[in-house]
């Protein structure tokens, strides 16, 4: 389930946030793409919800046949959460890391320092990920 969601107006500066979904709606093949998208927007026209998610590039297959896609990743080829509500705000939120719950067995598959390999920078990493917090902060 995807417990928290933040997306971001880039026209007008704001972002919506969504927290406590009500449900979550996959597909993780091809053939489940239309009717997972069917009872996403079922489920927003006869129960009100708001719905927010993501489509990943493999699930073209499942929208239009002449569009093969290869399958890399166990990932979902869709997933969206259904939310009774959303928040609009005019900025992030002071406690957004408290905020985004890591999936579970996630720490423990990045366990063993995942980042240790040759070439890996890790203050240019470090620095990297404080200009990607300040542009996010900032709206970009």
């Amino acid at each position: 389930m995807i417990d928290y969601q933040l997306h971001h107006l880039p026209d007008s500066g704001q972002w919506l946030e969504f927290s406590d979904p009500v449900a979550t709606i996959s597909a993780d093949e091809p053939e489940q793409v239309l009717p997972a998208l069917r009872r996403i927007q079922e489920r927003v026209n006869d129960d009100q919800l708001v719905a927010a998610g993501w489509v990943g590039y493999g699930a073209s297959s499942g929208l239009d046949s002449s569009l093969p896609t290869l399958r890399q990743s166990s990932e979902p080829l869709l997933k969206f959460s259904l939310y009774q509500q959303h928040q609009l705000l005019t900025e992030l939120p002071a406690n957004l890391v408290d905020l985004v719950k890591p999936e579970p067995g996630l720490s423990e598959r990045l366990s063993g320092e995942p980042f240790k390999f040759a070439g890996f920078d890790e203050p240019a990493h470090a620095r990297a990920v404080e200009q990607i917090k300040t542009l996010l902060r900032s709206g970009d």
